[in-house]
């Protein structure tokens, strides 16, 4: 869920950034379903969320949210991420965060083809958002 850091470790190359963003849908295993740039984003999302979910700062952050949010404890560590990362944005780069949320807006409106292809597969999984949908619900 944390949208900001992954576009923010994509470097500039437009299908990797859409594959990366879609990384918390795509469900199962890739296959070759996508083209390579966006397979490549889904596998470097992977990889991501893998070295952050076993960072022990990513731990201790979860441990600190009530246990009440339950498996939500990392989504909102994730958000929080982002935040601070959006707070703090010029220590980390010289570009400006909103033309980097800018040029994802066009990602998604230029990509929305292969969206709607992993949808409509059913490996598009809106319940690693925390909806409980399937592929086939908006069919």
């Amino acid at each position: 869920m944390n949208f900001l850091a992954h576009l923010a470790l994509s470097g500039n190359r437009a299908e990797i950034m859409v594959g990366n963003l879609m990384g918390d849908f795509v469900k199962g295993r890739l296959d070759g379903r996508f083209p390579a740039g966006i397979q490549f984003g889904l596998e470097l999302h992977r990889r991501i969320d893998r070295f952050a979910e076993d960072s022990e700062h990513f731990i201790r952050s979860r441990h600190r949210i009530d246990g009440r949010f339950g498996l939500f404890r990392g989504a909102l560590v994730d958000l929080f991420y982002d935040h601070f990362l959006a707070r703090n944005w010029r220590l980390y780069t010289r570009n400006l965060c909103c033309s980097l949320s800018i040029q994802a807006t066009g990602l998604f409106a230029g990509s929305a083809k292969f969206f709607l292809k992993a949808w409509d597969s059913g490996c598009l999984s809106c319940s690693a958002a925390g909806f409980p949908l399937t592929g086939r619900w908006m069919a």
